[in-house]
């Protein structure tokens, strides 16, 4: 069907994008932090053994670690408190050249509290742990915690932008879209080589910062 001629250059301009208003909105960056004293420790404690019987590598560090058990069941540590990981054989290679095996066993200890977490460094010690990772402070409601951050910090960024708003005298309107900028790291405990031994005093951790950065994007109402 043919259109009359006077009512095509009335269509063009329905259809072109200039004929509508340039979406205008104000976009900031919204933070926010609680502090909070942390209630345990997680430490990661690896046994391992390198050499040319695989077995005899094995019955090793299944000893190691039954020994490293048996203590943590001596210091009140629970089972549901010790993630295990899946017995690993490794092929070993010095120079580029395959040279035996390598053998591991790995734990992720939740300790509660602090006074018993040199205790648990002087028992991998002495279990024959070959590697003793940097300990993180935790929160039991950690998650729970930094979602009200996350909260908070969206209220920053609203009132950021309502100032801003102003500033330029329009209508503040609605959250167009808002993105999270990184996650909550849990911080690492830091302690002296002294604190490996089970008669010293445990470091005091103090208070741990929860923090959430989000980027918000508000509406300008006409």
């Amino acid at each position: 069907m043919k259109l009359p001629i006077a009512v095509m250059p009335l269509l063009l301009l329905l259809a072109s994008p200039f004929s509508q208003a340039a979406e205008r909105y104000i976009t900031v960056q919204g933070e926010a932090q609680q502090q909070v004293e942390p209630d345990r420790v997680v430490v990661p404690v690896t046994f391992s053994a390198e050499g040319d019987n695989v077995v005899t590598l094995q019955k090793q560090v299944e000893q190691q670690a039954r020994r490293f058990l048996a203590g943590l069941q001596r210091l009140g540590i629970a089972d549901k408190a010790i993630n295990g990981s899946a017995f690993q054989i490794f092929p070993r290679y010095v120079k580029g050249q395959q040279q035996g095996s390598r053998v591991q066993q790995q734990y992720e200890v939740h300790i509660e509290g602090f006074a018993r977490y040199p205790k648990v460094l002087s028992l991998a010690t002495a279990s024959g742990a070959s590697n003793i990772g940097r300990a993180s402070l935790r929160y039991s409601n950690e998650q729970a915690l930094y979602q009200k951050v996350l909260a908070l910090a969206l209220g920053n960024a609203r009132q950021k932008a309502q100032s801003l708003a102003a500033a330029g005298n329009v209508q503040l309107g609605h959250l167009l879209d808002v993105e999270e900028q990184g996650s909550y790291q849990p911080p690492v405990l830091m302690m002296q080589a002294k604190a490996m031994q089970s008669s010293a005093p445990v470091q005091r951790p103090g208070e741990i910062k929860v923090s959430a950065t989000i980027k918000a994007r508000f509406a300008i109402d006409d």
